[in-house]
This record gives C-alpha cells, structure tokens and sequence, in this order.
C-alpha cells in the first residue's frame, strides 16, 4: 500500500461556490467567492501544519463530511439521524471541489492527480470533515464494479455509449452485460 495522509479539517464543511463576475469599466472580472477562498486557504495551512510533503502519482481521495444536527430535533431522532445520510446542501461534489482545490500546489502538484474520490456525506454532533489521501495502487479488482480480477463480473450498465469503460474492464479481465446490446462482452 501506499503512503496514506488523514487530515481531520474542523467546522462546518464549505463547497465550492461558483465564481462572481463584476464589471469594471469595459472588462468583466470573474473571481471566487471570499467564503470559499478562505475555506481553500484553511485547507492549504492544515495540510503545511501537518508537514506532509506533495504525494507523487495517482492519488485516492476519501471525505467524510459531518454536518451539524439541529437542535430543535428531539434526542430520539437526533439518534436516528446519527445513522442518516446528510442530503442537503452542499453538494458531495462542491465539498471534494472546495477540499482538493485548497491541497492544489501542496499536497499534490494538481488535483488533476487525484484519480478516485469518495465522499460521504453524515449528521454528526460536530461539524467537520475527515480527508483520506492515499497513492493509489493499480487496483487488484475491477474498479468499475469492485470484484476481484480473478472473479467473474456481471455489471449490468445502463447506457449505450460504453467502449471506454469495456476497454478499461478488459485489462482486468471483466466481463460485462451490455443492457442496451443484449450481449456478453
């Protein structure tokens, strides 16, 4: 296995707001939203502080994201909610876009390296976010459907445009279902 690096980023977790524009004379100025620069910027001092140097290579990234439970809920739905999914706003994707940007030039040389994301989104009495970043591996299992190579693959994929996916499965030894050709592969 690779090197792994857990970052715990404390409060409320912020997504990547999307950018403003003003007029300034003739020309439009686009810019980042204060809010989401100073989330970046935290991000980037949390990962200086931790002294971690750049990871190398593709790269995992895995975020657990807790948000805050209100406290007008009573305490035996506040325990229900603790095994809920949070399904508001941000978004999974803003809250990756916001965390990866801010590790841009400091824990990776572009977030471009990042290959895999996962994010989780969980109530939680404390708001904040836990961040995997690990160097990804050439997987030893299918990574479109997560079975061993050497098992056999039966995932069924429900759009017609998939001679990309087919070929990154063959080199794994996958066989797939074709819904929408009605053929093995």
């Amino acid at each position: 296995m690779g090197r792994r690096v857990i970052i715990e980023i404390p409060g409320k977790p912020i997504g990547k707001g999307r950018p403003k524009f003003s007029r300034q004379g003739n020309f439009v100025r686009t810019y980042t939203p204060e809010k989401t620069v100073s989330y970046e910027n935290f991000v980037r001092y949390l990962w200086m502080q931790s002294g971690e140097e750049k990871m190398v290579g593709p790269l995992k990234a895995t975020i657990y994201a807790f948000f805050k439970i209100p406290q007008s809920v009573s305490k035996k739905k506040r325990k229900e909610m603790m095994l809920d999914y949070y399904t508001h706003k941000p978004d999974a994707d803003n809250i990756a876009k916001s965390i990866l940007d801010g590790l841009s030039g400091v824990a990776m040389d572009d977030d471009s390296q990042v290959a895999r994301i996962d994010v989780h989104k969980h109530y939680s009495e404390d708001e904040r976010v836990f961040l995997i970043l690990e160097e990804a591996e050439r997987p030893d299992m299918c990574s479109i459907c997560d079975h061993y190579v050497d098992g056999e693959c039966n995932f069924e994929i429900p759009f017609s445009d998939t001679e990309q996916i087919l070929k990154e499965s063959n080199a794994y030894g996958c066989r797939f279902w074709e819904i929408n050709r009605g053929r093995w592969q």
